[in-house]
């Protein structure tokens, strides 16, 4: 990051900020991530659903891509892809926060050994959600999300959990 440090209010998506979006601190990977359990399957959702969070304010998606495998997970890729689209130049959301409201999670060892995690994820947009320009014109407005499950497939290697599916709309 730091490439458009000359005066371009054009970031890449390695340097958020542009002018009218929220300055802060990217989300941070917890330590829990590296754990094979339960606790490392929620602490990965949390974070990316943080991550996501974080990406619709500033429209940096570096943190949120540390736990998607963009390869197999089709909808992280669309996710990341949509919504870098829409949040060019200085185009944000406001109150477009995910609440997560419960997180189910087991473990389990795949028939080639490997480390397998699911998890069903219910989770809210508790207010309406505004996209803005970088001068803070409205440009378009959505209503608050109820309560929805989502499942979460996820493969533990080299140290720490990745998401390999999102199938939003297959739990009711």
């Amino acid at each position: 990051s730091g490439v458009f440090d000359g005066g371009s209010d054009t970031p890449s998506s390695g340097s958020p900020g542009g002018s009218g979006r929220p300055r802060e601190q990217p989300p941070v990977l917890p330590d829990k991530v590296r754990e094979f359990s339960r606790a490392g399957i929620e602490a990965t959702i949390r974070f990316e659903i943080d991550a996501f969070n974080y990406a619709q304010r500033t429209g940096d998606f570096e943190p949120v891509q540390k736990v998607y495998n963009t390869s197999t997970c089709k909808t992280c890729k669309l996710l990341v892809e949509r919504f870098s689209e829409i949040l060019r130049n200085g185009t944000h959301f406001v109150d477009g926060e995910y609440t997560i409201t419960s997180i189910e999670a087991i473990t389990s060892i795949g028939s080639s050994g490997d480390h397998l995690g699911d998890a069903i994820v219910a989770e809210a947009q508790q207010k309406e959600v505004k996209l803005v320009d970088k001068d803070g014109k409205e440009l378009k407005k959505y209503p608050p999300k109820s309560v929805v499950k989502i499942p979460y497939s996820l493969n533990f290697s080299a140290g720490y959990w990745i998401i390999q599916r999102i199938s939003p709309g297959e739990v009711s």
